[in-house]
Order: C-alpha cells, then sequence, then structure tokens
C-alpha cells in the first residue's frame, strides 16, 4: 500500500547526490505515494517515478552506537547507486514509513525482484572474515601446542572466536545477504518503525 499523503524525511548529502544534481549536506526526500523527490540547497529538485528506478536495496548496519539505516537505489543509465541515510531528528521514523511505501510502490510496479534487503556485499562478508582469522589463528596455534600444557587456553578462545563467527554466518543468511524480498512484511526487519524486529 502506497501512501497518499506525502511523507518527508531528511537524509545526509553526499558527493553521489551532487553528482546527481543534488548538493547540499542535507537534502530533503518526499515521497508521496507515487513519486520520490530529492529537494538539494537553494531548492534543486530531481523527482523519480517508479520507472526511472532499477532496484533498491534496503537494510541497515550495527555498531557499538546503534544502528545505522540505509537505502541503496539504484536509477536506470546509472552504476552507483544513491544512498538514503536518514538525518536529525524524527528522520528514522518517517525514513522507515517513506521506504516501506516505496518499496510496495516498485512492486507494484515491476515485482518484489526491484525491492532487495540487505547490505553491500563487501561489508556483510568483511566482519565473518575478520572474526574468522583470529579463529584459525587460535585453533592453529592449540595444534601446534597439543603436548603443552597451555594448549587448551588458545583452543579456547578459538572455540569463542568462531561462536561469534557463527553468529555473523547466521545473521549473514538472515539478515545481511542481498536478495530480493519474498514479501513486503520483510522491509519491517529493515526499516525503523512500530513493527521493527531484529
Amino acid at each position: 500500500m502506497t501512501s497518499d499523503v506525502p511523507i518527508e524525511f531528511l537524509a545526509f548529502g553526499s558527493r553521489r547526490f551532487r553528482k546527481a544534481g543534488v548538493p547540499g549536506k542535507f537534502v530533503r526526500v518526499i515521497f508521496d505515494g507515487n513519486m520520490l523527490a530529492l529537494v538539494g540547497d537553494n531548492e534543486v529538485i530531481r523527482r523519480f517515478h517508479a520507472e526511472d528506478i532499477e532496484r533498491i536495496r534496503v537494510g541497515y548496519e550495527e555498531s557499538k552506537y546503534g544502528k545505522y539505516f540505509q537505502t541503496m537505489m539504484w536509477l536506470k543509465g546509472t552504476e552507483e547507486p544513491l544512498i538514503l541515510k536518514p538525518g536529525e531528528g524524527n528522520s528514522d521514523w518517517k525514513y522507515g514509513e517513506a521506504i516501506r511505501a516505496m518499496g510496495a510502490l516498485l512492486a507494484a510496479s515491476g515485482g518484489l525482484v526491484k525491492v532487495e534487503r540487505g547490505v553491500s556485499k563487501f561489508s556483510a562478508l568483511l566482519q565473518m572474515i575478520l572474526l574468522c582469522i583470529p579463529a584459525v589463528f587460535y585453533n592453529s596455534v592449540a595444534i601446534m601446542l597439543a603436548n603443552e600444557y597451555d594448549w587448551y587456553y588458545w583452543l579456547g578462545a578459538g572455540s569463542l572466536f568462531w561462536l561469534l563467527a557463527g553468529v555473523f554466518i547466521w545473521q549473514y543468511f538472515a539478515r545481511r545477504k542481498p536478495r530480493p524480498v519474498s514479501d513486503l512484511k520483510d522491509l519491517e526487519w529493515q526499516t525503523p518503525g512500530p513493527n521493527f524486529r531484529i
């Protein structure tokens, strides 16, 4: 279901927005149910209809400071996506509302294949790799010290990293791996809102 009332939020500006002709530290994003408008400094406006958008990928990154939501939007005829990241104030909630409505519009116009969930492939794999490296190291040391009295300390440390790696491997396939959504409700896993789930 698309929105009949325009939804507006602030997104962080970037080099890609400037390259697309929308300058500014922040960009106003307005979705009216049929069209997405980006408004930059000096009221420079670019408008996009569903047929202008190749696909979107909705997801978020995590850190000790919280969750950082983002939507990657590929326009037809371009290789680099525009990345919508909610800015200040109540932008997170408005962002979530707008992205879910935009996902519904794109799915109605071109099918669920135009709506993906997850983050970049590089970002999704990086955390797993960084945890697997120390896990392999500690277990290798434990094997080399198999006849020494402290080998089990190394094995224990390696097992802890494998456990953490297992969590990230599960997250990769459950949430972070880029893929088309199977249902629009999948976007509730990826956007802030009343039904947001981890």
